[in-house]
């Protein structure tokens, strides 16, 4: 790789220090119209960033990745390289020879694009430009915070509905087994009540029979109570769960209409800003659209969706 003039040195570092999404957003408007003007390849630097994201125990306050992780990202990116491929190709990238690897740094390399023309691009077209951006990523961010909180409702509903679910089958089951116990006692009783009035058995065996029934009537079995005692707990726990799957379930749908309002907002947003913004920027606002549309996605879990009708079904 060519040698890099000290001016535009310093100015890469600066820009390396930055976090992953800054210099990934960087990027893409240095290079909007180049490299870049090919989709796939706008789609690629997003997956790089959350790779690197993904790897860097800072996650998406990290900047560049140690040697370690590096060699795993290059294994994830560009397949299975020797260990001598990848020092070369690691010594390569190290622009700034700190045996870290930036983001900014394997753009470079891998795109093979031209440091100055990267490090002296402009972010936005002008002033206000840089405004309505600003303003399109508040509304963004709260767009994502808003998609967090829906995901969260629906995972405690779609908890709270499996709750209710296994509580429903024990319910069941301790309905099942309430139903044997009583059918073995009223046939024990049945039996003794038969011995009792068959008037071709002797005086002795009759009253015994009777006093039997008699002291079994008078104080239930012990199993016979157990399962009483087991299938009234059942019944208040399912009366609880259902309550409380209707009560996640309500704030989930709450969340999820205000995370869709937040997302009509920003998109709405976006939409107009792309129409008025030309030149430097765009990646700035496509890189807001690909994370609105990869937080979609996740909003609200499939799990909860399936589990609807069967929810509803139950609080029925």
């Amino acid at each position: 790789m060519a040698a890099i003039a000290a001016g535009d040195a310093d100015k890469l570092n600066v820009l390396t220090k930055k976090n992953y999404r800054s210099q990934a957003v960087w990027f893409l408007n240095a290079f909007w119209d180049g490299v870049l003007a090919d989709d796939n390849n706008k789609n690629k630097i997003y997956e790089y960033t959350q790779l690197m994201t993904k790897l860097d125990p800072k996650g998406k306050d990290g900047n560049e990745l140690d040697e370690f992780k590096a060699h795993q990202f290059l294994e994830k990116t560009e397949g299975a390289l020797t260990v001598a491929q990848m020092r070369k190709e690691l010594k390569e990238i190290d622009i700034d020879f700190n045996k870290h690897v930036a983001l900014t740094e394997f753009l470079i390399f891998n795109f093979k694009v031209d440091v100055h023309a990267l490090v002296i691009a402009p972010q936005t077209s002008d002033a206000e430009a840089s405004r309505n951006v600003q303003a399109a990523q508040v509304e963004v961010d709260k767009a994502m915070a808003q998609a967090n909180v829906a995901k969260e409702a629906a995972d405690a509903a779609a908890s709270a509905h499996a709750a209710a679910v296994e509580a429903e089958e024990a319910a069941k089951k301790a309905l099942a087994d309430l139903e044997a116990e009583q059918k073995a006692f009223d046939d024990k009783c049945a039996k003794f009540e038969e011995t009792g009035n068959n008037m071709e058995l002797g005086i002795v065996k009759r009253n015994r029979a009777k006093q039997e029934l008699a002291q079994l009537k008078a104080s239930d079995p012990m199993p016979l109570q157990r399962a009483k005692i087991t299938q009234s707990a059942a019944v208040r726990k399912v009366a609880k769960a259902r309550k409380k799957a209707e009560t996640t379930a309500n704030a989930a749908k709450e969340e999820h209409a205000k995370a869709e309002e937040s997302f009509k907002n920003a998109e709405e947003n976006l939409a107009v800003l792309t129409k008025q913004c030309k030149g430097a920027g765009q990646g700035t606002m496509w890189y807001m659209k690909r994370e609105l549309a990869e937080a979609k996605k996740y909003m609200t879990p499939k799990q909860l969706k399936k589990s609807d009708e069967e929810l509803l079904k139950m609080m029925a």
